[in-house]
């Protein structure tokens, strides 16, 4: 069964249910619960049941699968049944209907209503922690579903799963739930970190939809929910108010909140905090071009040449950082730092374990050094990420993790919204990143069956969305292929072009470095950023590429064999540098002298 088909139903539904309001749709879900609550013999929950089951035909669901889904409570059903039955087949019957009842009631919710709007609903009932824990439990779910499925793939394929050895089966079955739960740990705190680099301000936004209520088609599914309240309680007879007290008050409070949250005005947008492009930088908190002309003499006795001054405002820098983890893993990054400069287009290279990744997790504000300096835009990250969060366009190594939202477009206004936006300004800007992207198309696609090219592209969407002055990239190419790689690199200079975006990218895609990069910096473990220059010049480092397991592009290897041939061409960058370097050479009269096999 693929549970993530019921965001897709959700999303893509166009029955009359679904186009109802989602506060129409959850007030009907509280009054269903009620009613199966409220039903004590099997001919009222047998009733309710197929009344559940002719709203979801209404409705347009795959009737057997949604029915499957809402079957599954009644697993745990029959065992509580079991643990109380009394001799009979009433008592167990009533448990286990009223299980299925009640799920049933849930899965038409979930089924026809993207969640965005439902938990913007809740969030207004319930505490903002619960109902965004709720919304991140959710989230989570899915991609706790598809490590599941990987885990059980791989026990399969490595002879873990046989008929034959049942209890072996089991413990391997257990070992991979034991997996999946320290999976889960780090997932939570993956998508908390994913939440504060896209401007998480402690409630999920979303659009205005959830509080509509003026349509007919809004008020079907109360009328629906009464109804079956009605026929609940028509089945108690006489003696229902003398058995439930209670109940008449508690429903009718019930209903009158319900009627004050859907004439509820609208809260007012949190305000709208737009950087100024021309913030001041101190000179105590950020590496500027005084610095590196300090620098510059140290520097050149490591690389036993003088380095390229930088120009312009310094954008990023980290400076000496040692960071400590909690298995008492330390990472040192106390090399050369990092310096980019305002426009400047750096990529980090390095192998597993050099501190690629802690050194962006230390300008994303995601970690607090030991020691060291950490600035961007001349503020520290770790505590002031809020004052440079929109100035900064995050794409993370896994974009599963980063799309949060049932559709591309709500995850595209993921940030705008939580940055207080006019939904109309919102609207707008997204539309026009995804038209500068290509993935109109994409729109009202639920993202857990794009191709892995399109969700990098949604990925970086949302971190383009509000034009950010700062691209951080981990890992952009990994998983893409040819073709999808080539549309990147030509985003990526697009973007430098028009807009002049500074970027900083690791990757080890060597290869694709020298079609879009103007600095390249190396690590080795250890010793943090041993080495930064022109892509050229350190693809031409053959001892430094070797100290650090680090491959020339072909390009470069093959005019470095040119060279050591006595054929000096030069050093093309890209393929049509090469071919045009090869081609005035064939159109020179001669060759020269002493190159073997030309």
């Amino acid at each position: 069964m693929d549970i993530a088909a019921l965001d897709r139903w959700a999303v893509q539904g166009e029955s009359p249910w679904h186009r109802a309001a989602p506060l129409a749709k959850i007030g009907a879900t509280a009054l269903f619960i009620a009613a199966v609550v409220m039903s004590r013999n099997v001919a009222a929950l047998v009733t309710l049941y197929l009344a559940l089951a002719a709203l979801m035909a209404v409705a347009r669901l795959p009737l057997r699968r949604v029915l499957i889904i809402a079957a599954y409570p009644a697993l745990f059903a029959v065992l509580f049944a079991v643990s109380r039955w009394d001799g009979t087949w009433q008592a167990p019957a009533v448990v286990i209907l009223k299980a299925v009842g009640a799920a049933m009631a849930m899965v038409l919710l979930i089924t026809t209503t993207p969640y965005p709007d439902l938990f913007a609903a809740l969030s207004r009932v319930l505490p903002r922690l619960v109902s965004d824990a709720l919304f991140m439990t959710y989230r989570s779910f899915f991609l706790l579903l598809e490590g599941m499925d990987h885990l059980i793939t791989a026990l399969r394929l490595r002879g873990g799963l046989q008929r034959r050895k049942p209890v072996r089966t089991v413990q391997n079955l257990a070992l991979a739930l034991g997996v999946l739960l320290i999976h889960a740990l780090d997932l939570s705190q993956r998508l908390y970190d994913v939440l504060l680099v896209r401007g998480y301000r402690g409630r999920f936004p979303s659009g205005q939809r959830w509080r509509q209520f003026v349509a007919r088609r809004d008020v079907l599914p109360l009328l629906a929910g009464l109804a079956l309240l009605m026929t609940a309680w028509a089945w108690q007879g006489t003696t229902w108010p003398v058995r439930y007290p209670l109940a008449g008050p508690l429903l009718a409070l019930g209903l009158l909140i319900s009627a004050i949250l859907w004439r509820r005005e609208a809260r007012p947008a949190l305000a709208v905090i737009r950087p100024s492009a021309s913030a001041e930088l101190s000179p105590q908190s950020v590496w500027t071009r005084d610095d590196v002309r300090a620098g510059r003499q140290a520097d050149a006795e490591v690389f036993g040449h003088e380095h390229p001054e930088l120009a312009g405002e310094i954008v990023a820098h980290i400076s000496c950082v040692k960071h400590t983890y909690s298995d008492a893993t330390v990472v040192s990054l106390c090399g050369l730092g990092l310096a980019v400069a305002k426009g400047e287009r750096a990529v980090v290279l390095g192998p597993n374990g050099s501190g690629k990744s802690t050194l962006l997790f230390h300008l994303l504000g995601l970690l607090r050094p030991d020691e060291g300096a950490v600035r961007l835009f001349g503020k520290d990250p770790a505590r002031e990420w809020a004052q440079v969060s929109q100035r900064v366009g995050v794409v993370l190594q896994n974009v599963d993790e980063q799309i949060l939202a049932p559709t591309v477009f709500d995850d595209v206004a993921f940030s705008p919204r939580n940055y207080g936006y006019p939904e109309g300004q919102v609207q707008t800007m997204v539309e026009q990143v995804m038209a500068w992207l290509g993935i109109t198309h994409l729109r009202d696609k639920v993202p857990h069956y794009l191709s892995g090219g399109e969700k990098r592209k949604v990925a970086m969407a949302g971190a383009l969305v509000l034009q950010p002055e700062l691209l951080i990239m981990d890992e952009p190419f990994e998983g893409l292929d040819p073709r999808a790689r080539s549309e990147l690199i030509a985003l990526l200079n697009r973007l430098h072009s028009e807009r002049e975006t500074t970027m900083i990218v690791t990757t080890h895609d060597i290869n694709t470095v020298p079609l879009f990069a103007d600095s390249v910096h190396i690590m080795v473990a250890g010793e943090g950023i041993v080495e930064r220059d022109a892509p050229h010049r350190v693809f031409s480092r053959a001892a430094l590429l070797a100290r650090s397991n680090i491959e020339p592009p072909v390009l470069a290897q093959l005019f470095q064999s040119l060279r050591e041939c006595g054929l000096d061409l030069g050093h093309p960058q890209t393929v049509v540098e090469a071919t045009e370097m090869l081609t005035r050479w064939l159109q020179k009269p001669t060759a020269p002298a002493g190159v073997p096999g030309l």
